[in-house]
């Protein structure tokens, strides 16, 4: 499994839906904490970066929301 197909399948588990199966997972199950939603989107958002690639997390803009502003300029 690559970064991307794993993105796939914790977004799908965010939505509350089988990876495997497509169906709707059952409301009293785990996914019905808010927190355990959060950690799968935070999970999510790691496996990407602004512009739909694998984001390693080491460039600024893989740490900040996509609407943030620009890059800061460095001097030198």
């Amino acid at each position: 499994m690559n970064p991307v197909e794993a993105k796939e399948v914790i977004d799908l588990l965010a939505r509350g839906i089988a990876p495997t199966t497509g169906e709707i997972l059952p409301e009293d199950g785990p996914l019905s904490d808010v927190r355990v939603v959060r950690a799968l989107l935070l999970a999510s958002n790691a496996l990407a970066s602004p512009d739909g690639t694998r984001c390693a997390g080491s460039h600024p803009t893989c740490r900040r929301p996509v609407n943030h502003g620009p890059t800061p300029r460095t001097s030198g």
